[in-house]
C-alpha cells in the first residue's frame, strides 16, 4: 500500500496526516468506479499544437483505470492556465459535470501525493522538489482537503 511505502521510506510529507486521512475517508468513493483505456498522463506538456492541430503524444503510461483518473496531472495545466482545466473538465462533461467529479479528483489527487515523492526520490533533488511544490499547490487548492471544489475551478 502506498501509505506503508511512504512510511518505510520515512519521508517528510506537508501535511501527511490530513492527505491519508483524506484518502482513508474517502476511498469508498473509487469502489465500483468504471475502467476505460486512458492516455493516463493527459495534460499540456503531453500536448503539440501545430496548425490548429492537437497532437498528444508520451502514451507510455497508458492504462486501464477510471476515466476521473485522467483529470489526476490537473496540477500541470492549472500552473499553465487555470481555464484550459477548466474547459477540459466543462468539455469533458459537457458543461455538466456530475455530483461525484470533484470528490473522486480530491481523492485521487491525495492519492497521488501518497506515492509521488518515493518516485520523485528515484530521480533525484530537482523531482523531489518539484514534487514538493506540487503537492503544496494541491493542498492550497483544496484547502487542505476542507474544498470539495479546488480554488481554480472558481476563478
Amino acid at each position: 500500500m502506498k501509505i506503508n511505502r511512504l512510511n518505510e521510506l520515512d519521508i517528510y510529507l506537508p501535511k501527511k496526516k490530513i492527505i491519508i486521512n483524506h484518502v482513508l475517508n474517502n476511498i469508498h468513493l473509487a469502489k465500483d468506479r468504471p475502467s476505460k483505456l486512458q492516455h493516463g498522463d493527459f495534460h499540456l506538456g503531453n500536448m503539440i499544437i501545430n496548425n490548429d492541430e492537437i497532437f498528444i503524444i508520451d502514451f507510455d503510461k497508458m492504462n486501464i483505470a477510471d476515466p476521473i483518473d485522467e483529470f489526476k496531472p490537473f496540477c500541470w495545466n492549472v500552473l499553465r492556465s487555470p481555464s484550459f482545466e477548466v474547459g477540459l473538465i466543462n468539455g469533458y462533461f459537457d458543461d455538466n459535470i456530475p455530483s461525484y467529479f470533484f470528490p473522486i479528483l480530491s481523492l485521487y489527487a491525495a492519492e497521488s501525493m501518497l506515492s509521488s515523492l518515493p518516485w520523485a526520490i528515484t530521480f533525484g533533488d530537482k523531482e523531489v522538489k518539484t514534487t514538493y511544490e506540487v503537492i503544496n499547490h494541491i493542498l492550497y487548492w483544496f484547502d487542505d482537503f476542507k474544498l470539495t471544489v479546488p480554488t481554480w475551478f472558481n476563478l
